[in-house]
């Protein structure tokens, strides 16, 4: 009677060891698959991001680079016009008669 009552808890306890094993491989799969189209709507999101930024960088650089352009300009007009003022002949200002 006890090999009867043992091996049918054996029988049972292994019955419920594959359904639990089974449902616990279901579930993980699942949870996989939830976890693939949160990466992929993340990497989405991720990557038009990056995009936005790099654009916005390019924006800048092209600024930076007129700026430069625009000081350079700037810099070369500024020394033309000291090079125009020291080379024309002025009268000094203090021109008077030296004291004996």
């Amino acid at each position: 009677m006890f090999r009867a009552r043992a091996s049918g808890f054996f029988v049972g306890f292994g019955v419920a060891g594959v359904l639990a094993a089974y449902q616990l491989r279901q579930d993980i799969l699942k949870s996989h698959e939830v976890l693939v189209i949160q990466a992929d709507e993340y990497k989405g999101k991720l990557e038009k991001r990056v995009a936005v930024l790099e654009s916005s960088v390019s924006g800048l650089r092209a600024e930076v680079a007129e700026a430069k352009k625009a000081a350079a300009a700037a810099t070369a007009a500024a020394t033309a016009a000291v090079t125009a003022t020291a080379a024309s002949p002025a009268a000094p200002a203090d021109s008077a008669k030296p004291a004996e």
